[in-house]
Order: C-alpha cells, then sequence, then structure tokens
C-alpha cells in the first residue's frame, strides 16, 4: 500500500530499501531522546507503514557484545526513525551519542512480511486487473493477510483471482524498487501506478515494479522473486474483506483442506466439487424438517400444557409446574401456559436452551430463587420478580430442570407456609 517518505535525510537512513535482506549491521547512535530510546546513523530495522509491521530484533554494544537490547518497538519521528529498547537498567547506563552498535533483525519475521507484503501487491493488482476493483487498505503480519477492498467481489471472480495469483506467484517474475522523481515518472509506470501521487508532499516517490503485473507507491520491504512467496490460500472471506495465508503455512493448509474435503465428500456421498450443492440441498431438507418440528412441538404443546397443570408439585399452600419445550420459543410457551394463578411457580426450559423461571409467589422472587441454580451451577442469568431465565448447555437440559426443580422444591418445603398448610403432594409433573 502507497506509504512516503519524508525526506531525503530518512531515506539515507533507510539500509532496509538499499537492501531488504540485510539483516545485521553495524552503525553509531546518533541521539537518545530517552533513558530507552535511540536514533541511529543508519538503520535496517522497517518501521512499519502501509500496512506492514515494523522489525523487531536486537541492538548490541559493538565493543562489548555480551550488553544487548531487545528492539521492541520501530516508528517513524518526523524526518528520523526511532528504537525503543528493553534491558536491564544497568545495561542501558552503556549507551552513549557517538558509541558503536551491531543491529540484528529477526531474520524469520522480516523474511515472512517481506513474502506477505509482495503477496498481497499481487493479489490486489490481479483483482484489480481482473474485476476492476481497488484495494482500500490491508493488514500484513507473518502469517494472516487481510485485505479490505472498496468494493465486494463474487466467489467466482475471487477464485479466478487466487488461481491466477497462485499461477503468477509460482511464475518466477522479478520484483524491483526503484525512486523516482514525481514529476518524470516513465510513461509505463505512470500509466498503470496504483497509489495517489497528489497526497505525496515531496518531490521522491519509491515505487514498488512487480513484473509484467503491478506498479505501486510503497515504502515497505519486498522478496526480489515471486517464487519466494511460494503459493498464496484463503483462510475466509465476507464482503468485502479477504483473509489468507501463503507460504509453507499454505502448503499446509491446502493438504488439511484436501483430505478434509475428500473425508467430506464421502460422507455426503457425493464428489469433491459437489460438496457444496450436496450440502445446501441437506441445509434446505433441515430447514423443511425444523418447520415440521416446530409446527408438531407447538401442537403438542397445547396438550401438553393443560395435562401439565393437572399434575402439578403441591407443596403446603404453593404449586410448582414443571416442564421441558425446548423445541419452542419462551413467547410460544408463555402464550399457552396463560396468567399464573397465586402462589404458583412454573419452572420451564424453552428454545435457546433457555431455563425459565416464574413465580406468582409474593415473598419467593423469581431472580431469587433462579439466584439458587446459579449460584450451584456458575451459569449467569437474572431477571424480576415474576420471570427470570439463565442459558444453559444444550447436553445439560435434563439435568438442568432437574437440578432447578429439586432445589425449588427445597424452598417450598422449608417454607413456614408449606409447614402450616400440610405435606407435599406425590404428584409428578407432565414433563
Amino acid at each position: 500500500m502507497p506509504e512516503t517518505l519524508r525526506s531525503s535525510t530518512t531515506r539515507r537512513q533507510a539500509l532496509f530499501w538499499l537492501d531488504p535482506y540485510l539483516f545485521e549491521f553495524r552503525t553509531r547512535i546518533k541521539a537518545l531522546p530517552a533513558k530507552n530510546e535511540v536514533l541511529l546513523e543508519q538503520t535496517a530495522f522497517y518501521p512499519g507503514g502501509g500496512g506492514q509491521p515494523a522489525d523487531s530484533g536486537v541492538l548490541l554494544l559493538q565493543s562489548n557484545p555480551r550488553v544487548s537490547f531487545r528492539v521492541v518497538a520501530v516508528e517513524k519521528k518526523g524526518d528520523e526513525i526511532s528504537h525503543t529498547l528493553k534491558g536491564k537498567a544497568s545495561s542501558l547506563q552503556h549507551l552513549s551519542v557517538g558509541i558503536e552498535v551491531i543491529g540484528r533483525i529477526d531474520k524469520k519475521r522480516r523474511l515472512n512480511l517481506m513474502a506477505a507484503h509482495t503477496s498481497q501487491h499481487i493479489l490486489s493488482a490481479m483483482i484489480k486487473k481482473i474485476a476492476g476493483i481497488e484495494t482500500e487498505k490491508v493488514h500484513i503480519d507473518e502469517s494472516i493477510v487481510t485485505v479490505f477492498l472498496q468494493e465486494s467481489l463474487p466467489k467466482e471472480v475471487l477464485r479466478k483471482a487466487v488461481t491466477e495469483t497462485n499461477a503468477f506467484l509460482l511464475s518466477g517474475k522479478k520484483v524491483q524498487t526503484h525512486f523516482y522523481s514525481k514529476n518524470a515518472l516513465p510513461k509505463t509506470v505512470a500509466q498503470s501506478l496504483r497509489g495517489n501521487l497528489t497526497k505525496i508532499p515531496q518531490q521522491t516517490v519509491r515505487v514498488v515494479l512487480v513484473e509484467g503485473l503491478d506498479a505501486s507507491l510503497c515504502a515497505g520491504t519486498h522478496v526480489k522473486n515471486t517464487k519466494e512467496i511460494g503459493i498464496l490460500i484463503l483462510t475466509d472471506f465476507h464482503g468485502k474483506i479477504i483473509h489468507y495465508t501463503f507460504g509453507t503455512q499454505a502448503l499446509s493448509l491446502l493438504a488439511t483442506l484436501n483430505v478434509d474435503t475428500i473425508s467430506i465428500a464421502k460422507h455426503l456421498a457425493a464428489k469433491p466439487e459437489e460438496n457444496e450443492k450436496r450440502i445446501a440441498a441437506i441445509l434446505e431438507e433441515y430447514q423443511l424438517l425444523k418447520q415440521l418440528n416446530t409446527t408438531l412441538a407447538k401442537q403438542l404443546a397445547k396438550y401438553q400444557i393443560p395435562e401439565l397443570k393437572k399434575k402439578p408439585f403441591v407443596i403446603g399452600p404453593f404449586t410448582l409446574l414443571v416442564g421441558n419445550f425446548e423445541h419452542l420459543e419462551r413467547k410460544f410457551v408463555l402464550q399457552q401456559l396463560g396468567p399464573l394463578e397465586k402462589n404458583t411457580i412454573v419452572l420451564l426450559i424453552v428454545k435457546g436452551p433457555l431455563l425459565v423461571l416464574l413465580s406468582n409467589v409474593k415473598d419467593l422472587a423469581a431472580n431469587e430463587l433462579l439466584a439458587l441454580y446459579c449460584k450451584q451451577t456458575k451459569v449467569k442469568g437474572g431477571g424480576s420478580q415474576t420471570i427470570a431465565q439463565a442459558a444453559i448447555p444444550e447436553s445439560e437440559t435434563t439435568t438442568a430442570l432437574a437440578l432447578a426443580q429439586e432445589l425449588i422444591l427445597k424452598v417450598l418445603k422449608d417454607n413456614p407456609s408449606s409447614k402450616t398448610a400440610g405435606a407435599a403432594s406425590e404428584n409428578t409433573p407432565q414433563v
């Protein structure tokens, strides 16, 4: 992505532009703006920009390499490149203006970022070539690249762009960088240049050229040949956003997806290329069955709820109704249940699944009763005096209902009103 040069001073400092494969360099400390911050006469540490993160590595004293500091941040500050160091306080005291130091870049990280950034240039250029859609911004890290497009890309066009990008990567095209005067760009570069020249205030611009495909304003680090990248493979895409990995990570993911796709096809009794159509047909059938199941469940509930009311738990003056309606929406079940009679508590499982508690008992609030269950199971829930609910795992509906029932029955039995009104009924609710 486009990134500018602040001045010729920065350009002279930037060894990463002269040789992106330079992983060790020697220079002198130019200034110490803070105790753990240094400016160097020259640096191979890339300060980040255009979606590419900054480099990391170490800085060592030339006179005593055992004194070293981790370079934890690199950033542009005006015309300078600042390095933030992390090391022992006693070691930081060795730093002074003019001393010679050795910088070592994290080689693996740099190479991955170079491959990632270059692959993004090529994919973005291919999408523009095929679909005429520009890239708005990018996010690059060592293993995943995210491309944000100006418009959504149809799936079949995305498939073509990825296929042609991989063919291009494996063809071994050269990648070069050049500095040009903004007013003296070669015609072939100016005609295909990606990036907005008008946003760059200085006269010198850096252009990354990908042989036969792309010319982009960019200040990042790049590989010299597309073969160094390997292939790319998508990890996700939605709307205008594309996520992909590359290189050895892409090969590993490709092997996994290849084997898994064939395995899924065997389960579906289809060819691997037919998986999507077969799954779409199964999902359509599932939706129809789901609708039928809901219809049947509603019809059954109209029978179950009256039966449930006929066989309550009766504890003194209190009535407890318990029912499992995990395939039905809460609203429908409550409508069928209707208004609660005085001194009635209802305990239900509804779609979600949710454990729902209703109370029409003056001194036994629904949210307080539910809190007993939540405390014992460590789930979250809440509500009001009259209604409360908690989400429960789908595999635990039966045990959740039984535990909540046990806790409520204990509360009702221990209530003074229950002891003066008589023993509990032996009736069992219709569940």
